[in-house]
């Protein structure tokens, strides 16, 4: 399985968090694998990665845990400097 149907793809999202819930942390992560290859919106990505980044971190998949975290960077929006104050 490579392509997801797009009504899909929520139903995906549900099963990798149920998958760690029940503690099959190896398996969350192939299902969040096969999720990011998808052309997902980046927010929806920003939504799912901190939840994905945890299921690697736990399955000790420490390489995905770190493509995860930079992708996760990626997709933050950039902070703007404070405006100095005005009196």
């Amino acid at each position: 399985l490579r392509r997801v149907r797009p009504d899909e793809i929520g139903l995906l999202g549900s099963i990798g968090k149920q998958l760690q819930t029940w503690g099959d942390h190896q398996t969350a992560v192939k299902v969040w694998s096969l999720l990011f290859e998808q052309d997902l919106p980046d927010p929806l990505r920003r939504t799912w990665l901190p939840t994905a980044i945890k299921a690697a971190n736990d399955a000790g998949r420490f390489m995905t845990k770190v493509e995860w975290e930079r992708e996760q960077r990626r997709l933050e929006p950039e902070s703007k400097p404070a405006e100095p104050a005005k009196n």
